[in-house]
Parts: structure tokens; sequence; C-alpha cells
């Protein structure tokens, strides 16, 4: 009877965990969100993992180098206009 209860006790305890983790919101990273922006509104959410493996968050936007991209294996066309789309908010930045 013991072991029995002891059993399911256990058992009981490992299906509450699994629930909690699983049913937890997914917490939403705030250092990328202009990043992840910038990148949607461009068609590159692919390249969303690269920005993280490198750091790249949305402070370190604005001093974003073709080396940096290149250096995070971000192909030339999307560099191009990731670099477009930094340059064309600064400017508007500046206008304000």
């Amino acid at each position: 009877m013991i072991i029995i209860g002891a059993t399911f006790a256990l058992f009981q305890g490992s299906i509450f965990a699994l629930g909690q983790r699983f049913s937890q919101p997914a917490t939403e990273d705030t250092f990328y969100k202009r990043t992840r922006g910038m990148l949607a509104s461009l068609g590159l959410q692919c390249y969303e993992k690269n920005f993280k493996k490198g750091l790249l968050t949305d402070i370190t936007l604005h001093l974003l180098t073709d080396s940096a991209l290149r250096d995070e294996k971000i192909p030339p066309g999307p560099r191009l206009l990731i670099l477009n789309q930094i340059q064309r908010e600064k400017k508007l930045k500046e206008m304000q």
C-alpha cells in the first residue's frame, strides 16, 4: 500500500511539474523588441537568431556595420536592407 501511494505521488508530481513548464507564457525578450520589429518589416525574421547569437540588441542597432552583420553570417542582400533601414531611422530621428 505504501509503495503504491508513493508511486502515485511521484507520478502525480511529475505530471504537475510538466503542466507548470508548458503552461507558462513565453517571455518576450525585451532587448530585441525594436530589432524584431525592424526585421519583420523587412521580411527578414529568419535572421533574428543571428542577431541574438551575436548579442546585437536594440541598443546596438545604431552601431551596426556591414562587417558586424557579416560576422553574424547575414548575406549581402539582407545586410544592405538592414543598414539602409537603420540609416532611414536615423534621418527620421534627426528631423524630429
